[in-house]
C-alpha cells in the first residue's frame, strides 16, 4: 500500500485554491468521537498536525478552522487507526453530529418517476441540504435503476495530500449516515476516485441497500 503524502509547497491544482470553512461546531462533535479511537497523545498530535488548538473542545478559544485542517486531522487519525476503522469513525462522526443538521423537507413523490429515481430524488435534496449547513460541495448524479454517482470537490477529508491510495474512508462511512438521516435512503456506498491521485473531484458510486 502506497503512503498518502502531503504536499507542503504547492497544493494540487484539483483541490481549490482557497480551502472552504468548517463549522466549528460540527467539527467539535467529530472530535468527541474521536476521543473513541484515539488514545489522548495520538489526539494531541493530530490537532497540533492541523494546527488546531488543544483546548478546541473546551470552548477557550474558537478557531476558525477550514477543510485543509480538518483534512489533516482525519488523514492522521486514518493512519494511526487503520481503513476499516476509519471507515467506521466517519459512521459514528456523522451521527454524532446529526443533532446539530436540520432535516430538509423533501418534495412530495413525483409519480410519473420510477420508485429508484424517486429514492435518489430525495438523496440529491439531502445533500443539497448537508452542503449548505457544512460547507461541502456533494453532487448526486443518478444514471437510472438503482445506482448513483456522488461527487465532492471541496476537499472535505483529502485536501493538499498527494499519493496513490483513495484517502476518504472517513468520508465514505459519514455519507453512508448522511444519506439515511436526511433522505430516509439507504445506500451502498464505495469510493472510487479520490482528489489524493489527481481525480477531479472524490467520487463515490452508490446502489441502494
Amino acid at each position: 500500500m502506497s503512503a498518502i503524502q502531503k504536499t507542503a509547497s504547492t497544493i494540487p491544482k484539483n483541490y481549490p485554491t482557497m480551502p472552504v470553512r468548517y463549522p466549528l461546531p460540527l467539527f467539535r462533535q467529530q472530535l468527541q468521537v474521536a476521543n473513541s479511537y484515539l488514545f489522548e497523545g495520538e489526539r494531541r498530535e493530530a490537532l497540533l498536525a492541523a494546527n488546531i488548538p488543544l483546548d478546541v473542545l473546551t470552548g477557550l478559544s474558537d478557531p476558525a478552522i477550514n477543510v485543509a485542517q480538518i483534512a489533516v486531522f482525519v488523514q492522521e487519525l486514518r493512519m494511526l487507526i487503520g481503513q476499516p476503522k476509519a471507515l467506521q469513525f466517519g459512521h459514528d462522526a456523522f451521527l454524532g453530529m446529526a443533532s446539530l443538521l436540520s432535516k430538509p423537507s423533501l418534495s412530495p413523490l413525483v409519480r410519473a418517476v420510477s420508485d429508484s429515481d424517486k429514492l435518489f430524488l430525495r438523496v440529491r435534496e439531502a445533500a443539497s441540504a448537508l452542503n449548505r449547513q457544512t460547507g461541502s460541495n456533494f453532487i448526486v448524479k443518478w444514471h437510472g435503476g438503482a445506482e448513483a454517482d456522488i461527487f465532492e470537490d471541496s476537499g472535505q477529508h483529502c485536501y493538499g495530500y498527494t499519493g496513490g491510495d483513495l484517502a476518504c474512508a472517513t468520508l465514505t462511512g459519514y455519507l453512508c449516515e448522511a444519506a439515511v438521516y436526511l433522505s430516509g435512503v439507504k445506500m451502498d456506498v464505495v469510493e472510487s476516485e479520490c482528489m489524493v491521485n489527481g481525480a477531479l473531484a472524490c467520487r463515490w458510486h452508490c446502489k441502494l441497500a
